[in-house]
């Protein structure tokens, strides 16, 4: 055969990937529960492999982005919505590592209705 066949919708479900990574992490975010100083590093280290993942996930959709000859919607209007849903998990690690950083291990209700919020808006993408 000449010409391959790809599979339809792949960018799609590239996205839907990356949304389900997203939604793990803002998850993983607002559960768990920091009690002690020494929860800190694994609640960091947890989301910053969160967002390794949706960054790979961004990259292998970049790649498939580029292959593509033609885009159900505009090419850059998909980038725009994979690179935003990387940068949610990505402030979701920033925050965590400030956490650890300056040994924030007491939340206050604000921090738990912002990571609530965070939650919300993550099942919603």
């Amino acid at each position: 055969m000449l010409f391959k066949t790809r599979e339809k919708d792949v960018l799609f479900k590239l996205l839907i990937n990356m949304s389900g990574t997203v939604c793990e992490a803002a998850n993983y975010f607002h559960d768990f529960r920091i009690k002690e100083k020494s929860h800190l590093y694994e609640y960091y280290t947890t989301v910053k492999k969160f967002e390794e993942k949706c960054n790979e996930e961004l990259v292998n959709f970049s790649r498939e982005l580029n292959k593509s000859l033609i885009t159900p919607i505009e090419r850059e209007d998909l980038l725009y919505l994979a690179d935003h849903m990387y940068d949610v998990v990505h402030w979701m690690e920033v925050c965590a590592s400030r956490f650890d950083m300056y040994s924030i291990h007491k939340t206050t209700d604000e921090m738990r209705q912002f990571a609530e919020y965070v939650e919300k808006a993550a099942k919603e993408i």
